[in-house]
């Protein structure tokens, strides 16, 4: 059975949808309200569905809290853009508290299969533990 969001719906009721379509998949899911699932895996992934400008959406975002002890905002910056400049995989971000978020973002052209879906989160949580893996000195440096 494959995903297919329903455009006439909100952005909720389709996120709802998706976290229930990929809990049929034996996938291990959190909801998190009506706006977003947690996918939990080798990466605990928040996951959505949006719309901007008509197009289907699913976010995919993984955060992890920021060392107290890093106070050094421009490093942060630093460290981010080169990661998106580097590997092109994620969007690499530190928000002001240090919380380190990496977000990918998949446009749905039609339905979602089983086998698709399985196929991204594999390819987005390998990316995310080479980026992790490549960079384990800055990023441990920087993360709790």
């Amino acid at each position: 059975m494959n995903f297919i969001p329903d455009t006439e719906q909100s952005n909720e009721a389709n996120t709802r949808a998706l976290g229930t379509w990929v809990e049929t998949l034996g996938y291990k899911v959190s909801l998190l309200g009506d706006e977003c699932f947690i996918l939990h895996g080798r990466q605990n992934i928040g996951v959505w569905f949006t719309q901007p400008g008509g197009v289907p959406k699913i976010v995919f975002n993984v955060l992890m809290l920021g060392s107290k002890n890093h106070r050094d905002p421009d490093a942060r910056a630093r460290l981010a853009n080169e990661l998106n400049e580097l590997y092109n995989h994620v969007k690499v971000s530190f928000a002001p508290d240090g919380t380190f978020r990496c977000q990918a973002s998949l446009l749905i052209d039609r339905e979602l299969s089983p086998l698709f879906w399985s196929k991204v989160i594999r390819v987005f949580e390998s990316g995310l533990e080479q980026v992790f893996r490549l960079h384990q000195e800055e990023l441990g440096q920087m993360l709790d």
